[in-house]
């Protein structure tokens, strides 16, 4: 087997509407030290090497299970004991490390590239014993069109408390043809209800500023991402672009190869854009690895001079492109802390069929019945800029600091969003970040 190692940047929490945590596959090439490392499969891979539970942990385990069977005031199914289990071993590791059952592994890959069936609701972090909180309701969705507003607290969910509820629970309770949510708001509770429906998520726009400043907004970095900004980058051109602001607020990540190749067209061809290591500094990877990794175009707009704009919900991918972006010296960072994104995932899906081999074909070394259909995703490297340091987990402050409150960047992204989605000129919201960043390029 090739060595090609399968990683996941997750989008985190912050955008986490009634979609499933995506779980975007990218592939990094190891060093050439490591070519005949075989990454699934195998005695070392698989974990033979490592002591697992001792026969005294595994047969306490049953006898918990069989307590719970016989005494317990609620009946206990012994395979959603078994995956509770593990979900509780799990994420207690990190925020990212997580258990996927076959149902919610199954939803992770029912991703459309422009759209979704859901609510429109984007979700806080989930604290177990806490009520649920609201970042935003995206625009025209149900969730805007019933009220539901930023920092409203979710306090059930068709009659449920939602205070017991993981993401994952909750996620799966919001996935019903009608949803009646309890809110609180300060001085005031209410109910409101929603229908899912198809909401459309394109994944780039650009457009012509005044002063000939291009403006160019991508939601997350997907596969096709790269040709979208390529493409737009050379409309703005063909208009007279004489500089660009790169709006990332509100994208939460996504492959590794996208943000690499989008960022390589505004460096010098070769330039590291982003490096992991494992534990003890194992299984270091880089992008580029090698030149030939890189896109033919890179380099090409290098000496356009650029801005980026990050928020709080900027995340993953998108910290790496700003990290990048600093370290060399090629623009600013304008706007509020980003998220904090630091690590990378790795998810190892277990076999579908009795036969050892999983949907798309590829045969696994191991099969286990009981966690036929799953996957474990598990946190396995930490991300590192060009210049070695690593991406805190505070985020990365921008180079030039901008305080919006949350309503009035709300109001300006929603209006950004809506020209995505209609392609049309509509008015636009007052948006301190963005004019902070013209003036950049001396435009009042």
């Amino acid at each position: 087997m090739g060595a090609f190692l399968a990683l996941f940047l997750a989008a985190g929490p912050l955008f986490a509407d009634t979609r499933p945590l995506p779980l975007i596959p990218v592939q990094l090439r190891l060093p050439a030290a490591e070519e005949e490392t075989t990454i699934i499969g195998g005695e070392e891979e698989l974990g033979a090497d490592v002591p697992g539970f001792s026969k005294d942990q595994l047969e306490a385990l049953d006898f918990i299970v069989r307590q719970l069977k016989k005494r317990h005031l609620n009946e206990v199914d012994s395979q959603d004991a078994f995956y509770n289990a593990i979900k509780g071993m799990v994420a207690a590791l990190d925020p990212n490390s997580r258990f996927l059952t076959p149902e919610e592994y199954r939803r992770s890959q029912e991703r459309s590239g422009n759209g979704f069936t859901g609510l429109g609701v984007s979700l806080k972090r989930k604290v177990v014993g806490e009520f649920q909180g609201v970042v935003r309701s995206l625009p025209d969705t149900p969730a805007q069109k019933a009220g539901v507003e930023a920092d409203d607290e979710i306090l059930a969910i068709n009659g449920e408390d939602t205070r017991p509820m993981d993401l994952e629970t909750l996620r799966r309770k919001l996935r019903v043809p009608l949803v009646r949510l309890r809110l609180r708001r300060p001085g005031r509770e209410f109910d409101v209800d929603l229908v899912p429906a198809g909401i459309a998520t394109p994944n780039a726009g650009a457009w012509m500023l005044e002063g000939g400043v291009g403006y160019l907004a991508l939601t997350s970095f997907k596969h096709e991402s790269y040709g979208l900004v390529l493409n737009a980058l050379r409309e703005l051109k063909a208009q007279g672009m004489r500089a660009l602001i790169f709006d990332l607020r509100d994208n939460p990540g996504g492959e590794l190869t996208s943000v690499g190749a989008i960022t390589s067209l505004f460096l010098e061809p070769g330039k590291r854009i982003v490096s992991a290591a494992g534990k003890d500094g194992k299984h270091r990877v880089e992008y580029p690895a090698r030149l030939e990794d890189l896109p033919a175009e890179a380099g090409e707009f290098r000496g356009l001079p650029l801005a980026l704009l990050v928020n709080g919900r900027s995340a993953s991918a998108s910290e790496l492109m700003a990290g990048a972006v600093i370290d060399y010296g090629r623009g600013e960072v304008v706007g509020s802390r980003t998220y904090g994104k630091t690590t990378v995932q790795m998810v190892i899906p277990f076999s579908r069929t009795p036969n050892g081999l999983n949907t798309l074909g590829l045969l696994f070394a191991q099969n286990f019945p009981a966690l036929r259909g799953g996957a474990l995703q598990i946190t396995i490297q930490r991300f590192f800029t060009p210049s070695g340091r690593p991406i805190p987990q505070t985020g990365i402050e921008p180079t030039i600091p901008v305080e919006v409150e949350p309503a009035v960047e709300r109001a300006a992204l929603d209006a950004i969003g809506a020209r995505l989605r209609s392609a049309s000129a509509a008015p636009g919201a007052p948006d301190p970040a963005l004019e902070r960043a013209q003036r950049l390029f001396h435009v009042p």
